[in-house]
C-alpha cells in the first residue's frame, strides 16, 4: 500500500510503464498472467432500462480467455460476448439520456524500441481503430464502477467515490451551435467541470450516473486499490477503514 500510495498510478512511457505496484506483484496478480487468476468479482443485474437492478461482489479465481479487441470484435455475434455486449449497450443508452457526455477522440499507440543503444530509438505511431468491443469493455469498466459505488452507499462504508458537477449551461448551449466534428466535441469537453473524490457519493454528470467510483485498476490506479480494500474488508477479508482514514487516503 505504501510503495502504491508513493507513486499513485502506473505511469505509461512509449518505452515501457512504471508500474505502481512491484512489477513481481503485478506478473502474480494480473488478470490471466496465472490460470486461475486471483479476483474481486462483481454480479451485476441491468434490467430492460440498462439500470442496476442488484449488486453483488465477492473474492474470486477466474480463468482468462486473453483477447485483443480486434479478436473480441470479431466474436461479438457469439455469446458470451455477443449477451455483454447487448447489456452494455442498454447501460450506454440509459447513460445517454442521463446527460452523458461521448466523444471518440482519435487515439494512436507510440512505441519506442532500442532507446540508448548505438542504432538510435526506434519510434512506431500506429493509430488505433475504435472498435465496437472497445464500447463494450469501456462500458463493462463504468458499469463495475457504478456497482461498486451502490454496493458501497448500501452498506454505508467509507468510500473514494467519484463525482463531476454539471457543466456551465451557457458553455453548453455555445458548444452545441459548432459543426459536429472533432471541433465541437472539443468546445463540449471545455464545458466540462474538473471531477473530485469524495468520502461521500457524489453524481457524475459527465458519466450521467447518480453515483460512481473507480474501481477495475487497482494494479495501476492507487484509489481503485482503496476501494478494493474497502470492499474486501466488508467481506471480512481485511481491516475496514473509517471516513477520516479514507478522506486521508483521497488526499
Amino acid at each position: 500500500d505504501l510503495d502504491a500510495r508513493g507513486r499513485g498510478a502506473t505511469l505509461y512511457l512509449p518505452t515501457a510503464p512504471i508500474t505502481m505496484l512491484p512489477r513481481l506483484l503485478v506478473e502474480k496478480l494480473g488478470l490471466g498472467l496465472t490460470d486461475p487468476s486471483p479476483a474481486l468479482s462483481f454480479c451485476i443485474s441491468v434490467n430492460k432500462n440498462g439500470q442496476i437492478a442488484e449488486v453483488d461482489v465477492t473474492p474470486s479465481w477466474v480463468r482468462v480467455e486473453r483477447l485483443s479487441y480486434a479478436e473480441a470484435d470479431r466474436r461479438l455475434h457469439e455469446s458470451p460476448l455477443r449477451d455483454i455486449h447487448a447489456i452494455t449497450q442498454r447501460a450506454f443508452a440509459r447513460r445517454l439520456a442521463a446527460g452523458a457526455l461521448d466523444l471518440k477522440w482519435p487515439e494512436a499507440r507510440i512505441r519506442v524500441d532500442g532507446a540508448g543503444t548505438p542504432q538510435g530509438p526506434q519510434i512506431d505511431i500506429s493509430p488505433l481503430e475504435w472498435l465496437a468491443s472497445r464500447d463494450m469493455v469501456a462500458e463493462s469498466m463504468i458499469l463495475a464502477g457504478e456497482a461498486a459505488a451502490r454496493f458501497a452507499a448500501q452498506k454505508d462504508l467509507p468510500f473514494p467515490f467519484s463525482g463531476q458537477p454539471t457543466p456551465d449551461p451557457e458553455m453548453v448551449v455555445t458548444a452545441l451551435t459548432r459543426p459536429a466534428g472533432p471541433a465541437a466535441d472539443f468546445a463540449r469537453r471545455r464545458c466540462q467541470r474538473p471531477g473530485r473524490v469524495s468520502g461521500d457519493p457524489l453524481p457524475h454528470a459527465g458519466l450521467g450516473l447518480e453515483l460512481y467510483a473507480r474501481a477495475t485498476s487497482p494494479l495501476r490506479r492507487y484509489l481503485d486499490l482503496v476501494a478494493h480494500q474497502q470492499l474486501r474488508a466488508v467481506l471480512g477479508r481485511g481491516v475496514l477503514m473509517d471516513a477520516p482514514t479514507i478522506v486521508e487516503r483521497v488526499g
